[in-house]
């Protein structure tokens, strides 16, 4: 958490920048799934951050925890009344269903 924070507060690296950086770290799943969590909190206010994690955690085949990530995403885009809020919910029920299958 505290190298991710310190690239975060650099201001050389941004939420999406964070993103990227998990994204292109596909051979270490553990390193991934714990820059993304830590772009979570650090970004407490941003669906996408939380969007990104719980894919990556779905990925993993930790439905349960990622049905519980994607549904803080769609809240948080509740709150602030995200333009993306319809896709957020489709993408939640869709975890939901392939969960109970």
């Amino acid at each position: 958490f505290e190298v991710v924070q310190k690239m975060v507060y650099s201001d050389l690296f941004s939420e999406n920048d964070i993103n990227l950086f998990a994204s292109k770290i596909t051979k270490n799943p553990v390193l991934t799934e714990s820059i993304l969590k830590a772009n979570t909190q650090l970004f407490p206010n941003s669906p996408i951050a939380f969007l990104n994690y719980g894919d990556f955690v779905e990925l993993s085949g930790k439905k349960d925890e990622a049905l519980k990530i994607l549904k803080r995403a769609v809240d948080i885009a509740a709150t602030i009344n995200a333009p993306y809020l319809e896709g957020l919910i489709k993408r939640y029920e869709q975890s939901q269903k392939t969960e109970k299958q």
